[in-house]
């Protein structure tokens, strides 16, 4: 579903590569950041919507913890400065931007990695509670 979402925006990168010359780094880099980043937050969708039979409930849940994953690093000034780091790292942000600028680190793989698989395996141990 998330291949589905990307692929009409394909049509941008060729146009600019067809009028000028573009660096494939930040265009393959943000195009695998976004899948990474829309597989996790779909991840995470399925995992409460599998602990709730309300698909509102479901949304709104599913909804803040996406939207506090991608704040998390941007509300560093709240943070006392000891812990500041690990924060940072905790956030979406930091990682998606790192992937965006065509800088592909295997922190940022394993994190995503984490995140889409801890949502998925979450998903089929509440189906299998529920049943």
């Amino acid at each position: 579903m998330v291949v589905a979402m990307l692929l009409p925006t394909l049509a941008y990168p060729i146009c600019v590569a067809m009028l000028g010359d573009l660096d494939p780094g930040p265009v393959i880099g943000g195009y695998l950041g976004a899948l990474l980043l829309g597989s996790a937050f779909a991840a995470i969708g399925l995992f409460t919507s599998s602990l709730t039979r309300s698909q509102i409930i479901a949304y709104i849940l599913g909804a803040l913890i996406c939207f506090g994953l991608s704040l998390v690093d941007q509300m560093l000034f709240f943070v006392p400065p000891a812990i500041m780091d690990v924060i940072q790292k905790l956030g979406a942000g930091h990682h998606f931007q790192s992937i965006a600028k065509g800088v592909i680190d295997s922190r940022d793989l394993i994190y995503f990695g984490s995140l889409i698989f801890l949502g998925l395996y979450l998903t089929t141990l509440a189906i299998q509670a529920r049943e």
